[in-house]
């Protein structure tokens, strides 16, 4: 017969999965919704459209991803601590591989994304007339 988890391993499983749905819900919705809507804009509505996007993910995001990598890595803590039952073995390396990936969206935007970004940002403060004046956004 399976044992019952304790209430407090369910609770960060629910948060665990929840958080990380969103923050994969919203890593989707801005690849195959939003970016390329945007790309259909003029450049000066595109850099500002774009620059919202960007300033409410980084307004969102990074809880979202503390949220989720703090209830996996709970959950690998309690895993550990478990020695026998439903929660060790494959569930510990489960939930520090799940906490780790949830973890990756800030690196990967720091580290990855930081010049596309920051040449975005920049452009968006320019103004319309020299936008267009400019290289297209799109390059």
């Amino acid at each position: 017969m399976a044992t019952q988890q304790p209430l407090s391993f369910r609770i960060a499983q629910t948060v665990g999965l929840t958080t990380t749905g969103l923050l994969a819900g919203i890593s989707l919705s801005f690849t195959l919704v939003s970016v390329p809507r945007l790309l259909e804009s003029p450049a000066p509505l595109l850099l500002k459209q774009w620059t919202n996007l960007y300033n409410e993910g980084k307004v969102t995001v990074p809880p979202l991803t503390i949220v989720a990598s703090t209830m996996w890595a709970h959950l690998a803590y309690g895993a550990s601590k478990a020695g026998t039952g439903s929660l060790e073995g494959g569930k510990y390396w489960g939930y520090v591989a799940a906490g780790v990936l949830s973890a990756s969206f800030i690196p990967y935007t720091v580290l990855v994304m930081k010049g596309t970004n920051a040449k975005l940002l920049g452009r968006g403060m320019l103004s319309a007339e020299e936008i267009v004046k400019g290289q297209s956004v799109h390059q």
